[in-house]
């Protein structure tokens, strides 16, 4: 299946722990180019994310979005380590009978200990949330590009069945093209002199006709097409490889055009252009 690099997902869940909500967003580009932006309090999950996000996607400039609205848990608990705070209590007592005048024990300066605030059972749960609501946004993702890719794919398709109906029409003229070249170019040099020899004339007129040979241009021009078609119908990652044969067929088109010999042939290889211009701009977007 042919996938297309532009696409956008949104998911969100609600916890206990809170309010998640992941956005994806992805456009072309020639590698995959991951950005994300996790709250302070999520930072722990980001390398689990990143190699999800490698694992579903090949190419793409992808901005990843997550946030977490704390204030909607119904189950905000703070994890103390009660083992680390009773040995604190004991130190400072042990303190106070060394001391005279002692300050009192400030209890908010003890939670500022280190240690003292743990991640709970609530940070294993957090990962486990976080990372499941991304594979969520990241299937999505993946259909989204899927479905645009199939557009792209269509698309395409469209512009190769007239590039092939171009070529068939070219086709069929090759032939008396050359040899109605060769009789204008007799008839021209002709009158331009009278004194050239007959044997001459004709291996200058034969060279030049060949020079406006077009059969092999218009033999590899299909040839390409062919391969355009074999690759769409294939799928996976050919954005590159479709990238590549754009600039084969326009070559050939070139070549064309500096060969033509005919007002509807050069017509018909500026048609022909635009096409292959066409699909250069679609093919941007395939992964």
């Amino acid at each position: 299946m042919i996938e297309s690099m532009t696409g956008f997902a949104r998911r969100s869940v609600s916890t206990p722990l809170g309010v998640f909500t992941c956005e994806l967003r992805s456009v072309n580009s020639r590698y995959l180019d991951l950005n994300l932006r996790l709250p302070e309090s999520c930072r722990s999950s980001e390398n689990a994310l990143r190699e999800l996000l490698k694992g579903s996607l090949v190419r793409g400039k992808v901005d990843a979005t997550l946030r977490h609205d704390a204030t909607a848990g119904t189950e905000a608990k703070i994890a103390l380590n009660t083992h680390l705070v009773d040995e604190l209590i004991q130190a400072d007592k042990t303190i106070r009978d060394k001391v005279d005048a002692p300050a009192p024990l400030d209890p908010l300066a003890l939670l500022q200990w280190p240690g003292v605030i743990g991640e709970s059972d609530q940070a294993s749960e957090k990962e486990l949330i976080i990372q499941a609501l991304f594979k969520e946004g990241v299937d999505e993702l993946v259909q989204v590009r899927e479905a645009e890719g199939e557009k792209l794919r269509q698309a395409i398709l469209q512009r190769v069945e007239k590039i092939e109906d171009h070529q068939a029409t070219v086709s069929a003229k090759a032939p008396s093209l050359v040899s109605d070249y060769q009789t204008k170019l007799k008839e021209k040099i002709l009158e331009l002199t009278e004194s050239v020899e007959p044997e001459r004339l004709a291996q200058e007129v034969a060279i030049m006709a060949s020079k406006s040979d077009i059969a092999e241009e218009l033999d590899r021009l299909l040839m390409h097409v062919s391969a355009v078609k074999k690759s769409l119908s294939e799928g996976g990652v050919v954005g590159r490889r479709l990238d590549f044969l754009m600039q084969e067929l326009n070559r050939e088109a070139n070549t064309l055009g500096s060969k033509s010999v005919d007002a509807e042939v050069t017509a018909i290889v500026v048609e022909l252009k635009v096409l292959i211009e066409q699909m250069r701009e679609q093919v941007q977007n395939i992964q």
